[in-house]
């Protein structure tokens, strides 16, 4: 089938360089991406990683401001795609645009659908604690990712994983997934299964202020958001040491696990405070740290940042200073 690629985020990338390789005999007609934005201390104008790609394998590019209107048509007319394949594209599409193509379109949502609709599926799949998540492809309707199902991948998160090794996992499933399903829908196969809108739950954009922790709640909770917000937005934390003579600094606490702990020790442990074994004190149970990234350093492994700072019981973790948040857009 001809194919029409509607993609902006990296996240796109592994499925759109196997459709243009050839893989299952398809072919990539055009590209549909997000206009280039300013980013970075110049504000100077960058592309998107999938109209880079688009450019570096001269496949037809637009970046409309909205793909809705009268001039992409247009120009998609034009291209005559038999489908649309929709991955972090960024807009969405409306019933005359779908209505272009002879096999409508169909995407691939990061998470097993009615879970976690909208942006931020991954990272809500780990706050929520989930064991499992994986890959949906589905075909585009007029509401946020509702429409009918034709594939689902399963794939269990590992217990220390972060948001961005599991997105990474989760697009390398991609390829395999949307090719199988081109396949069926191209040999008249594919079974669309309708989505139990009671069994939905939503998936919004992070913010900034969503990186700010608090060590009362339990060792699980604060785990999983350490981890599942990792690495954007981050959650952010002021390092401070119990002596006068240590250095305060901000840091980002990137990776985490719970540890329960004896009720003899949780008591009286105040919440965010280093304890003789190097756990952190949390609501319930403690949490060990990872690994952590330094203002202005890399990641480094906890242990490294211990013996770096000569960090010490007693020494403790607090809510950052606000006006220290990096900017950045949302995920």
């Amino acid at each position: 089938m001809k194919i029409v690629f509607f993609g902006s985020d990296d996240f796109a990338l592994p499925t759109l360089d196997a459709l243009v390789r050839s893989a299952g005999g398809h072919s990539v007609v055009g590209i549909v991406s997000q206009p280039d934005r300013p980013a970075g201390r110049g504000r100077h104008l960058h592309p998107t990683p999938v109209s880079l790609f688009a450019r570096e394998h001269a496949i037809p590019l637009m970046c409309p401001t909205s793909v809705n209107k009268d001039e992409p048509k247009a120009m998609l007319a034009q291209w005559g795609g038999d489908i649309g394949v929709v991955i972090a594209f960024g807009q969405k599409i409306g019933n005359d645009v779908l209505a272009m193509f002879r096999h409508g379109c169909v995407n691939l949502h990061a998470s097993l659908l009615p879970k976690y609709r909208g942006a931020a599926p991954v990272v809500r799949a780990i706050l929520s604690g989930d064991s499992v998540t994986g890959v949906t492809i589905f075909r585009l309707v007029e509401r946020m990712d509702a429409g009918p199902m034709a594939f689902q991948a399963p794939t269990a998160i590992e217990p220390a994983e972060t948001a961005g090794e599991l997105r990474e996992r989760l697009a390398q499933m991609g390829p395999a997934a949307m090719i199988h399903t081109l396949d069926l829908i191209e040999h008249g196969r594919a079974q669309f299964v309708f989505q139990d809108d009671l069994l939905a739950s939503p998936a919004p954009k992070l913010a900034k202020a969503d990186g700010i922790l608090d060590w009362n709640q339990s060792a699980i909770v604060i785990a999983n958001r350490i981890r599942g917000l990792y690495p954007w937005p981050g959650v952010h934390a002021r390092f401070l040491p119990a002596s006068r003579a240590g250095r305060a600094e901000e840091v980002v606490l990137a990776r985490a696990v719970p540890e329960a702990v004896s009720a003899r020790s949780q008591a009286g442990a105040e919440v965010g405070v280093l304890r003789e074994d190097m756990l952190v004190s949390a609501g319930l149970g403690a949490v060990r740290l990872i690994e952590v990234k330094p203002a202005g350093s890399r990641l480094m492994s906890f242990t490294d940042f211990v013996n770096g700072r000569r960090v010490r019981p007693g020494d403790r973790f607090i809510a950052p200073q606000l006006p220290s948040l990096p900017l950045g857009r949302h995920a």
